[in-house]
């Protein structure tokens, strides 16, 4: 009989060990779930807010552009570095258009 009933206990112990270890894996599972979203929701406020800074500074940028393109009697002007094969590093404005901006801040 004491055989049977320390097998029976090891038995409830074993039963309570996996039902803890189940509910720890729940837990785990529920906080990944929170976590990934977590970071989701990060991921689209950052580019939200990028896309938006972007947007200010090319609308102080574009006026820049125009004024540097007519001074330079240019005919178009690519803002997309993606879109370019090729630039000649006498075509880049970069430079001159941080120059402009600096001096439109001070």
């Amino acid at each position: 009989m004491k055989r049977t009933t320390k097998f029976a206990e090891a038995r409830q112990q074993q039963d309570a060990s996996e039902t803890d270890l189940v509910a720890q894996l729940e837990t785990i599972q529920l906080k990944d779930k929170q976590l990934q979203r977590f970071v989701d929701d990060a991921k689209e406020y950052l580019a939200k807010k990028d896309k938006e800074l972007v947007a200010r500074i090319l609308r102080k940028v574009d006026p820049l552009l125009e004024k540097i393109a007519k001074k330079r009697d240019y005919t178009i002007i690519i803002k997309d570095p993606n879109a370019l094969a090729y630039l000649s590093p006498k075509a880049d404005l970069s430079d001159e258009v941080v120059k402009s901006l600096n001096a439109a801040r001070d």
